[in-house]
């Protein structure tokens, strides 16, 4: 059942022998290895990554170079595991943010052009779509951007309006069709963790999503209250990191609280998720 390793390796050396630089790019590491878990278990997980690891550090690969991708913590699943981060020590962390405001109007007029076939992008389109977005994450601003050109073809028109944008917002973006779109943020709550903990972290996500801002120390009373003693206090800020790295929520240490970044993500929580559970 070792036969992975020796192909894999097989394979890199191979690859070590060519006089071109090779990049490998393993999206949601993390959830390959929480697949690996469920499908195997901790040993075959624990054997791929010190075996991944190894192979990163093989000299004769100088030309090759790796990107591991990931929405969620990798340390949160290492953790569960039982390997820690040592497994990950040689890779460097760059968190990627949303684009810069610049970057962003660049992007909705760059789309509006070419998906939409417009000859013309008004500023206040721009800066309808960069409001109900929220923080400028690209998939957002696409999604949004999408329906807005679908909303501009249904009523048989060429250009866009901020009225367009809205209707296309509230029943496009967070329309029943939006599923599509968002389901998957709410799904992976349950991939993630063991049913008290989704329970727990959606009623924080909720509790953020119902207020502009909410105090670090609120939230740890409801995740007490919610959890009743049954999980550890460190498990709160686990549940917060993987909030804040999946759900666009942001932390303030200067005010020592959190609110959502993106208001797309709020408002589609809200209405779908805010159920009446205290």
């Amino acid at each position: 059942h070792n036969k992975w390793q020796e192909k894999g390796e097989e394979l890199l050396r191979t690859v070590g022998k060519l006089d071109k630089k090779i990049v490998f790019v393993v999206d949601e590491l993390p959830v390959l290895v929480q697949r690996i878990t469920e499908n195997h278990n901790k040993r075959v997980v624990k054997a791929f990554l010190h075996w991944f690891r190894q192979v990163r550090q093989i000299p004769e690969l100088g030309n090759v170079r790796w990107i591991a991708g990931g929405s969620i913590g990798i340390e949160h699943v290492l953790k569960q595991v039982g390997t820690g981060t040592k497994t990950i020590n040689d890779f460097e962390i760059v968190n990627i943010g949303p684009f810069s405001e610049d970057d962003a109007r660049a992007y909705i007029r760059a789309l509006c052009k070419n998906e939409g076939h417009l000859l013309r992008v008004p500023k206040e389109v721009i800066n309808r779509v960069l409001e109900l977005v929220g923080a400028p994450v690209p998939y957002f601003i696409q999604i949004v951007v999408k329906e807005s050109i679908h909303e501009m073809r249904n009523q048989g028109r060429k250009s866009l309006s901020k009225e367009m944008i809205d209707r296309a917002y509230l029943h496009g973006a967070l329309g029943p069709a939006s599923r599509t779109y968002f389901e998957h943020y709410f799904t992976r709550l349950s991939e993630y963790y063991d049913e008290s903990r989704e329970s727990i972290a959606k009623r924080l996500i909720l509790e953020v999503a119902r207020n502009s801002e909410v105090k670090k120390k609120a939230l740890f009373r409801l995740f007490k209250m919610q959890s009743e003693g049954k999980l550890k206090d460190e498990d709160f800020s686990y549940l917060m990191t993987d909030i804040e790295n999946d759900f666009y929520v942001t932390y303030n240490p200067e005010k020592d609280s959190y609110r959502f970044s993106t208001n797309i993500l709020r408002d589609w929580w809200l209405r779908y998720y805010d159920l009446v559970e205290e």
